[in-house]
């Protein structure tokens, strides 16, 4: 019986985490859009990070992946100004 709540225990610190970096992820993806804002002219961009957001939160990615698709927009705009 010892190990039912243990397991339980665990699963709230995975969930906790996984909680976590969600919020960080989406955080960091909100900065990146000011940056992206703040170059001016996206047609494409803030509706794309808002997307990949909800993306996010639906759970259809990573915080990793999320955080890097983002990233990759921002730099490519930069790249492109």
């Amino acid at each position: 019986m010892e190990e039912e709540p243990k397991q339980i225990d665990e699963q709230k610190q995975i969930d906790e985490q996984k909680r976590k970096e969600l919020e960080q992820a989406v955080m960091i993806i909100g900065e990146l859009k000011q940056q992206a804002a703040i170059m001016g002219a996206n047609d494409f961009e803030i509706p794309a990070l808002n997307a990949l957001i909800e993306s996010l939160k639906e759970g259809e990615c990573t915080p990793e992946e999320a955080i890097r698709s983002a990233m990759a927009m921002v730099n490519r705009k930069s790249d492109y100004h």
